[in-house]
């Protein structure tokens, strides 16, 4: 049996800093504000194939998967 674990981000933390503003207000400092992204956690997702059968795709929503949890 072949098995894989993914985990994906939420929220991808790409290290920019966006600025948010409002519309037809350009620069204005006073209409900008500091947005961080990544703070929406991260899940992951497990599933197992073989020649005959196949695993059911199973998420989890924090941690990792450890032997216990196998």
């Amino acid at each position: 049996m072949f098995t894989d674990e993914s985990r994906f981000a939420l929220e991808p933390d790409d290290k920019r800093i966006r600025l948010w503003r409002k519309q037809r207000t350009h620069n204005q400092s006073q209409n900008i504000t500091e947005h961080h992204a990544f703070r929406g956690g991260s899940i992951m997702m497990w599933a197992g194939i073989s020649l005959a059968y196949h695993t059911d795709m199973r998420t989890f929503k924090r941690g990792s998967l450890m032997v216990v949890r196998y």
